[in-house]
């Protein structure tokens, strides 16, 4: 049989060979004899992915799942690292990220393409335990197996990189770091960032804030400037980039030079950051400016900086005791509530940015216990308004992770799956939108922790599919404590409570894209005698991750308005959160789409429409200029797997690369040619054997290889020295990035010799109009 399907694979069309590829591969490749067939074939019908969802009845026979390892594939629970990342600034610049990010899928598939046809020899895995024996195994097998799998020059991490660390922040005109935009562009800016920013982040005080920033600017209008500190115009001035770099995006009538926001950060830094004040003991502006400086860094696409230095603003908060509950009894009611808010803010951009790059967050949830912030919205804060509440909160339970939802029966939970339906979880209902982020970040770390992190691989697959009922089960429940339940569209609202609904969204899809993630694969085909039960589990929670990203998909209007979605929704990572849909439907594309029920047609139109948005956001935000002709290209070479048809896709774009595969060694840099060809690669590109191609996975999980007060009030001296960052030093590796997982190798994917789109973006900048100091 198995040789009939060889010979007829031959003389069939592409869609034909798909189907019979899947049969090989469910089939084996390791099956010497027909005693062996019999035996394998056996125990796949009894896990077969195509098994009727409601019959979770098991059949007599050792349960697979307890015997394999979380990771039961070319990782063994280590993170690897194949290349320097201290040969260049390109490849500093890029940073770790972990296997199973974005950016090393994209790089992944390029290695695929250089090892496509060979067909490594069959070894075994290592089991799951954490003892020396097991860890032992694992190891050996990872060596052994990349040995084996070794082919050519692998490409380099930088190359598939849609981040913009690699460009320089750096300006090259002369500026007073004293200088300030007029008034009414200063309260433009101002607005930006308070209506769009502050309340996801709320690093600063905004009422407080913006009565400085008005006595600031009256005082420079009467001729007598009142002395803000540096640091204090330091603030200002992030306020301002992030501000400006909002304006570009939607175009703003009243937006400044291009290059605008690089100088106001500039002149934060200067201002700021000079001296020793790194190793200074901190204040809150010194927290403020490096939690700021972060986020600026995340909204222009410098994730790898943003995470160091939000790293460093979470230090200082911890210096200062930011992360503990505050009983100082000469602290004000509304001192103490922005210190909360503070932390807060800066927690969440913390796990936001562990979450994107695949880093460790260095925030550990158990040694906080500082309160959830008081119910109360920016504009209402006040000494009167927040000590009204504030006696109720002195008897509630600190932070530590708080009883966020009530367990109603006390009954254990045994070792099953779906074990988690003998407990009922009540949620305690969310008081504010910021409050419910909160708690999905708290969540959002679980998930991270339980099912990405190297540790992993000591458990077996039984007890991954535990912590995914339970985590799913958690994420659920908090959809029910928001007032309106989980209803994202924010329909009939004013403008803010819609923005706030629309926010939620994303974030709650892609916190479910990330636990349903590890059951994206195809895995029937590694684990012998897997029961039924555990068969549909898989299928029925990876075609939910499925439709969680067509739910992410379904937020955006049908007809691309990049306008809207940066004022409704998180436009400070956008990309992001369209690029991590747009990876789910290639991967379920790539596996035939083989847990939908519709064999990929309903995925389609779905990823047609997410290429369409990052086509039409490419205009303003560079990071999308460069998701873009990764996205077309991996779709062009996956849609033949279901038989998709992008030709009305392809038809509408104007820039086609000449040479197809050139993208497999392109180094991106916007400041000339979107992707630089290394290597010609010939227009057809021999056919990819499936089996082969499973085998030959790279490694994903395991170790790296070789008085607070308010600003404006606080005096700072020191040297002028301009501070830069783009040389920061690695940090260790915890946790990977959940779009592609250790639970992806072993399974094929098909890719095809088709054209790669790229385009060529304007190198030319305008230069910076200087602007008249007040006088």
């Amino acid at each position: 049989m198995i040789r009939l399907l060889k010979d007829l694979r031959n003389n069939v069309s592409e869609g034909e060979k798909v189907k019979i590829d899947d049969l090989l591969g469910g089939i084996g490749d390791d099956i010497s004899t027909v005693a062996s067939t019999l035996k394998i074939s056996a125990a796949k019908r009894c896990r077969s992915p195509d098994s009727d969802d409601s019959d979770d009845s098991d059949e007599d026979g050792e349960d697979g799942d307890a015997l394999v390892s979380a990771s039961t594939d070319t990782s063994e629970g280590l993170d690897i690292l194949d290349e320097d990342l201290h040969i260049d600034e390109e490849s500093r610049a890029t940073g770790f990220h972990g296997k199973n990010s974005e950016v090393q899928w994209l790089r992944s598939l390029k290695s695929r393409f250089q090892r496509a046809g060979r067909k490594p020899p069959g070894m075994r895995h290592g089991p799951p335990s954490n003892d020396d024996e097991a860890t032992t195994q694992r190891i050996d097998t990872v060596q052994r197996r990349r040995k084996s799998s070794r082919a050519g020059r692998i490409p380099r991490v930088s190359s598939s990189d849609f981040y913009l660390d690699k460009e320089t922040i750096e300006v090259d005109v002369l500026f007073d770091p004293f200088e300030l935009p007029p008034v009414e562009t200063a309260q433009n800016l101002l607005n930006c960032f308070m209506n769009t920013v502050q309340d996801s982040f709320p690093i600063l005080s905004k009422k407080l804030f913006e009565d400085q920033f008005h006595e600031y600017y009256e005082s420079v209008r009467q001729r007598r400037p009142n002395k803000f500190t540096e640091r204090w115009q330091a603030i200002l001035n992030l306020v301002f980039a992030i501000g400006a770099n909002y304006s570009h995006l939607i175009k703003a009538d009243w937006r400044g030079d291009d290059r605008d926001h690089l100088v106001y950060q500039s002149r934060a830094r200067m201002l700021g950051l000079k001296g020793a004040a790194l190793i200074s003991p901190p204040d809150l502006s010194l927290i403020q400016i490096t939690g700021l400086l972060a986020i600026y860094y995340q909204s222009i696409g410098h994730v790898s900086r943003a995470w160091i230095v939000v790293g460093i603003s979470v230090r200082f908060a911890q210096t200062l005791g930011l992360h503990v509950r505050n009983e100082d009894p000469n602290a004000s009611a509304l001192k103490q509530e922005t210190l909360v808010r503070t932390w807060w803010g800066l927690y969440l951009l913390e796990r936001l940015l562990s979450a994107i790059t695949g880093r460790p967050t260095i925030i550990l949830d158990n040694y906080c216990s500082v309160p959830l912030p008081l119910p109360l919205c920016e504009d209402k804060l006040s000494e009167a308004a927040v000590a009204a509440q504030y006696e109720d909160r002195l008897h509630l339970r600190s932070f530590n992770l708080a009883p966020f939802f009530r367990i109603s029966s006390s009954t254990p939970l045994s070792s099953g799956v779906n074990d988690s339906s003998t407990r009922t979880l009540v949620p305690i209902i969310s008081r504010s939108p910021l409050e419910a982020r909160i708690k999905l970040g708290i969540i959002t770390g679980k998930v991270l922790s339980e099912l990405y992190s190297p540790g992993t691989a000591t458990n077996s697959w039984e007890s991954v599919q535990q912590k995914i009922s339970l985590l799913t089960e958690e994420l659920d429940q908090w959809a029910l404590s928001l007032p309106n339940g989980a209803d994202f569209t924010g329909k009939g609202l004013d403008p803010n409570s819609q923005r706030d609904h629309i926010l939620l969204g994303f974030y709650y899809y892609s916190t479910k894209i990330i636990i349903m993630r590890p059951c994206l694969c195809r895995l029937e085909r590694r684990t012998e005698h897997q029961t039924r039960s555990s068969a549909n589990f898989n299928k029925r929670t990876a075609r939910a991750c499925v439709e969680a990203a067509e739910s992410i998909t379904r937020m955006l209007p049908d007809q691309p308005n990049p306008v809207y979605i940066y004022q409704t929704g998180p436009w400070w990572s956008i990309v992001h959160n369209i690029m991590q849909p747009v990876a789910i439907f290639l991967l379920e594309m790539s596996y035939g789409a083989a847990h939908m029920q519709k064999n990929g047609k309903e995925v389609t139109p779905f990823i047609k429409k997410l290429i369409r948005w990052l086509r039409a956001m490419r205009e303003s935000n560079a990071m999308a200029k460069r998701a873009y002709p990764m996205a077309l290209g991996i779709l062009r070479s996956v849609a033949p797997r279901v038989n998709a048809d992008i030709s009305d896709l392809l038809n509408e774009d104007v820039a086609i690369i000449e040479d197809p595969l050139s993208f497999l060694d392109g180094d991106i840099s916007t400041m000339g040619q979107l992707f630089a060809e290394q290597d010609k690669y010939p227009g057809n590109y021999p056919q990819v054997d499936c089996d082969g191609l499973a085998d030959s996975f790279p490694d994903f999980l395991g170790t790296q290889q070789d008085d607070t007060t308010i600003p404006g009030f606080v005096d700072t001296t020191g040297t002028y020295q301009q501070l830069i960052f783009p040389n920061a030093p690695q940090l260790s590796t915890i946790y990977g990035n959940p779009f592609l997982t250790s639970y992806d190798q072993q399974n094929p994917i098909l890719m095809n010799s088709d054209e790669f789109y790229y385009e060529h973006p304007d190198a030319s900048m305008p230069t910076y109009p200087h602007q008249q100091p007040p006088s």
